[in-house]
């Protein structure tokens, strides 16, 4: 079981962030693992209390989902098809089934194929000067259209909202972050109480524990 630790001032459980909604907060961040440990265990918990009305997805990328014959659509292809040259349908659709039994809309916040041309850029080991900076002002741009589409959906919608997206896009000095204008929840992986951003070699599931709490980054 996935151990999650809530360090917010009157929240002693998952059932209290009803209490946060109530008195003006409408965005919950969540940085997930990509399925080192069980990210859908967490999000469940939190999305059974807080009910929002849109599920913000990385990875749906550019796409969205906002019928029951969209939804249907999506869930109905084969677990091995390609997504995108990133992901398959079967990596998507456990996020898209949970996002479906609490939100009315799910809405992509990526690039297209994350600005990718393939998948090559997962086996490499080192990178020249210039992959390094391709990877740079890659992740400039996708963080950028995190954050906007994140902003704009807050200006368009009155109810709560929930955002899904890799863990290393809540680090403090993320563009993602910095073009929030909302106060906002926020929950990450930890480790030894220190925020992770990725998988590292040494990190065991049994000792990650995901952190509620609120996060203006200040």
């Amino acid at each position: 079981m996935t151990k999650l630790k809530i360090e917010i001032g009157g929240i002693q459980s998952v059932k209290d962030l009803k209490k946060l909604i109530k008195i003006g907060f409408r965005l919950f961040l969540f940085g997930e693992t990509h399925d080192f440990v069980n990210d859908l265990e967490i999000q469940e918990k939190i999305l059974k209390n807080i009910k929002p009305e849109i599920y913000i997805y990385e990875l749906l990328e550019n796409k969205s989902i906002s019928s029951e014959r969209e939804f249907k659509n999506i869930l109905s292809n084969p677990d091995s098809d390609q997504f995108s040259v990133i992901s398959t349908f079967g990596d998507i659709k456990p996020t898209i089934e949970v996002a479906k039994k609490y939100c009315k809309a799910v809405i992509g916040c990526d690039l297209e194929n994350l600005g990718r041309k393939d998948n090559s850029f997962l086996s490499k080991k080192e990178l020249t000067p210039e992959e390094e900076k391709f990877e740079e002002e890659l992740l400039l741009k996708r963080e950028k259209n995190q954050g906007e589409i994140i902003n704009n959906t807050l200006k368009k919608s009155s109810g709560t909202i929930f955002v899904s997206v890799g863990a290393y896009h809540l680090r403090k000095d993320s563009k993602l972050l910095e073009l929030l204008d909302k106060e906002f929840v926020i929950c990450f992986p930890t480790l030894n109480g220190i925020q992770e951003f990725g998988q590292t070699e040494e990190m065991k599931k049994k000792d990650v524990i995901f952190v509620l709490k609120l996060n203006k980054y200040d």
